[in-house]
């Protein structure tokens, strides 16, 4: 049939690497984004027990662990309905 040009073959090899590094690449968005995210949630049940520190003293307790039904207040009907405990 005659002398084949290498040209698609390059083509070929080309578009294999670009397909390696856009994997690669993604896989770093990936793993980027699940780091940030951790960092979020992180941060977040960081807040979340140092508000509930600030509540437990609020309350006259020590700490969140000393915490009792009894020291639960619903601030609205919806909440009292829902959550079984005295009203605020």
């Amino acid at each position: 049939m005659g002398i084949r040009s290498p040209l698609p073959a390059i083509v070929r090899l080309d578009r294999l690497s670009a397909c390696r590094d856009h994997d690669t690449e993604r896989a770093t968005r990936r793993r980027i984004a699940r780091h940030a995210g951790a960092e979020w949630v992180a941060r977040f049940l960081s807040a979340m027990k140092m508000e509930m520190t600030v509540l437990a003293k609020a309350c006259g307790r020590s700490s969140a662990h000393n915490l009792e039904k009894e020291d639960l207040r619903a601030p609205s009907l919806e909440a009292f309905a829902f959550a079984g405990v005295k009203m605020a």
